[in-house]
């Protein structure tokens, strides 16, 4: 019992497979325990979704608009297939890319027979503009773009981080990303046996997400310190750990 709540309801509504995910990770050995764990590394996670939400919407802002700069750039040299202000819908050669951009247009226009540009783009999830930015990894090819617009959308990077590098980063975050919309554990890795491990886990990612909107802008990572995101981040996992001394995890 935690107070007057039975943990046996809990368990069902939480599922044992879903519990058992904490048990088999963190070696618990109480119900109790688990639903400790489970709610406290869920808090904790949630926070991350707070600089996720910048980084996806600054990504998506960027690249949106350093493509337009750069094939609007480009009219004069090569025969665009279409206007700049579109070229999602022209540029893209991967099917994934292309799939996602056309199943995007076609749920707008369920309720709207013609979606204006901006519509289009705030419906677009963070996956298609990490896929975007794989686009065209020869430099031959006519609509090649990488090196004209890294600076523009990556305009805080410190030292040299390769094309691999950077998607590398994006995927996990994408990955991380998913997890948390799926209410999936994101601490869940091989190197995790404990729930300190676990905690520690979602820091790093925490921290890896911070690392890469400085990437993009540094000043959304100084508003984030400015409102006090950092401190709130680190009196959670502060008060976890005071709190789970009660419980014996």
């Amino acid at each position: 019992m935690i107070g007057n709540i039975k943990l046996s309801d809990i368990e069902k509504c939480l599922s044992k497979e879903r519990l058992n995910v904490c048990f088999d990770f963190l070696r618990l050995s109480s119900l109790e325990e688990a639903i400790f764990c489970y709610h406290h590394l869920q808090s904790l996670s949630s926070l991350c979704f707070i600089p996720l939400h910048y980084v996806e919407v600054v990504l998506r802002n960027k690249v949106y608009d350093a493509l337009l700069s750069f094939y609007c750039g480009r009219r004069k040299s090569i025969d665009l297939p279409g206007s700049p202000e579109e070229w999602y819908l022209w540029m893209p050669q991967r099917d994934k890319t292309k799939r996602v951009i056309q199943e995007s247009i076609h749920r707008l226009r369920v309720g709207k027979s013609s979606p204006m540009t901006c519509d289009i783009i705030a419906q677009l999830p963070f996956g298609l503009w990490v896929s975007v930015l794989e686009e065209f990894p020869d430099e031959k090819a006519p609509l090649y773009f990488w090196r004209g617009i890294t600076h523009a959308v990556f305009s805080n990077i410190k030292g040299k981080k390769s094309r691999r590098n950077i998607l590398f980063e994006l995927r996990n975050i994408n990955n991380v990303r998913n997890r948390l919309f799926h209410h999936e554990p994101i601490w869940k890795t091989d190197k995790v046996s404990s729930f300190d491990t676990a905690l520690e886990e979602i820091r790093r990612k925490h921290d890896k997400i911070l690392t890469v909107l400085s990437w993009l802008s540094s000043d959304m990572v100084d508003l984030l310190d400015k409102l006090g995101h950092g401190k709130n981040f680190q009196f959670v996992c502060e008060r976890i750990l005071w709190e789970k001394q009660g419980y014996g995890v």
